[in-house]
């Protein structure tokens, strides 16, 4: 049980760096330009990529702390999907 114990720490600490890497404001503006420039549609939360830079420099902070701490919930219902 103790081995299984220490690989699922190992796994969620490499997870976490992980999602670390990926929120890093340089990757996440990096991937932003790219949506841009390949002329990508908004999401399916309906908000725009114009809209999208503006959020993020307003809520970054605040949206990967939630992220990372598991604590973050979607603003869309499943029905809103459809």
């Amino acid at each position: 049980m103790e081995h299984r114990d220490s690989k699922t720490a190992a796994l969620q600490k490499k997870s976490g760096k992980m999602l670390e890497e990926i929120l890093d404001r340089r990757n996440l503006e990096k991937a932003l330009k790219a949506v841009i420039s390949n002329k990508g549609s908004g999401g399916v939360d309906g908000m725009q990529t114009d809209e999208l830079r503006d959020y993020l420099t307003h809520h970054y902070q605040v949206l990967k702390q939630e992220i990372l701490e598991g604590n973050y919930g979607s603003v869309l219902n499943v029905g809103e999907w459809s």
